[in-house]
């Protein structure tokens, strides 16, 4: 019935002439933007897409907005195309309040770290450091959303093999980075409706990179409290390995008396495991060396015996 067309960008500032002029107090609540819709009808210049019933545009905003698969930065999905089409924001300012409410409300957004995000292009105080970048006075309109822990500072050099590398438990981009999400869950988070975490590891680097990040999780205790006050009752969080996975769901509050840096080390210590067993495994002739590479292992067996053997 509705063709869409192609958009190669999410909605920002720029993809309407109309949001330079609109303040953050312009954006309507979700409540107002539909029970309001008629009754805002003669401030708006005549429109006949206006004078359809508000069910008919939503399922029309739906159409053209929402997509069938999570959505995310330019750079995280390369060359996948969402067969979005924006223009319908352009029709003119109430639209854009109307239709954009349903985008952020009814698509999943997969959050990481910025791209090119070294240490040196934040303060510690920048509370703005999320990709895909979505203007924060749209950050209430959030429901399902899936943050990526993993902040894994970028290099300007290769690492040769006996490079010695270390971590610094105050890097100004992965702090700012943990204090974006915290500000992010902070205004979604009362009408949030699915959130999960995910630390997806690309290579041998996860485990000498990324600790910084999850020891700032810990250490950040408004982070920690805002997930806990999360009303979304369990959180999914997936550890992905290229040859391994952890996944697991925990209750909100056990944020408060769990460590996510400890759980983070512990899965890191079962992914060494696993790789020692199934290469000892492949010597015994239990495991070609082509099954070693083609399955992923669970280590939910591994882990969950040493959370045992440790009384969680």
């Amino acid at each position: 019935m509705f063709k869409r067309k192609h958009s190669d960008s999410l909605p920002s500032e720029s993809a309407c002439p109309l949001l330079s002029k609109m303040r953050e107090d312009d954006i309507m609540p979700d409540s107002a933007a539909f029970l309001e819709a008629d009754q805002c009808l003669e401030s708006v210049e005549r429109c006949r897409f206006l004078e359809l019933p508000t069910e008919l545009r939503l399922m029309i905003y739906d159409h053209l907005l929402v997509s069938y698969e999570p959505l995310e930065s330019r750079d995280a999905r390369n060359d996948k195309r969402y067969n979005l089409s924006f223009a319908i924001l352009r029709v003119n300012q109430f639209v854009y309040h109307e239709a954009s409410v349903l985008f952020y409300q009814n698509n999943i957004f997969n959050i990481s770290r910025p791209a090119n995000s070294n240490a040196g292009n934040f303060s510690a105080n920048d509370s703005n450091q999320i990709n895909p970048p979505l203007p924060r006075h749209h950050w209430p309109f959030l429901r399902n959303i899936s943050i990526d822990l993993m902040y894994t500072p970028e290099t300007s050099q290769p690492e040769s093999k006996d490079a010695h590398w270390s971590w610094s438990r105050d890097d100004p981009g992965c702090v700012s980075y943990i204090r974006s999400l915290t500000s992010l869950l902070q205004l979604s988070g009362p009408q949030l409706r699915r959130l999960k975490l995910t630390a997806n590891a690309t290579g041998s680097a996860f485990a000498r990179k990324s600790l910084g990040s999850f020891f700032i999780c810990d250490r950040d205790r408004a982070f920690v409290r805002t997930l806990a006050a999360l009303k979304v009752g369990t959180v999914p969080i997936h550890f992905d390995f290229p040859d391994s996975y952890f996944h697991i769901e925990i209750d909100a509050r056990a944020f408060l008396s769990r460590s996510i840096l400890l759980m983070a080390c512990q899965v890191m210590f079962c992914q060494s495991q696993a790789r020692i067993d199934r290469l000892l495994a492949t010597f015994g002739n239990e495991l070609s060396a082509s099954s070693l590479e083609a399955e992923r292992m669970d280590l939910s067996p591994l882990v969950f015996k040493a959370w045992n053997r440790e009384g969680h």
